[in-house]
């Protein structure tokens, strides 16, 4: 599940609530939760080697075992 992001303290959570006041976007689950995805997808681009493909992206994602990505653990 997504923490809570006016309340959690993971570093995700507080680059969320730093961006989300800069362009006054509401601190809600929804916003969290585009905001977790946008930023683990341009996460895992800079780890992939171009050409990109969708292959490549899916490996990497499902290699990605209690994964730290800024203090929320990933598993896929």
């Amino acid at each position: 599940s997504v923490p809570d992001p006016e309340k959690s303290e993971i570093e995700l959570a507080k680059e969320f609530r730093a961006a989300a006041k800069v362009k006054g976007a509401p601190l809600n689950v929804i916003y969290f939760e585009g905001y977790l995805y946008m930023s683990l997808l341009a996460h895992a681009m800079q780890q992939l080697e171009e050409p990109y493909s969708k292959e490549k992206i899916i490996n990497l994602f499902q290699n990605m075992k209690e994964y730290d990505f800024k203090g929320l653990k990933l598993n896929f």
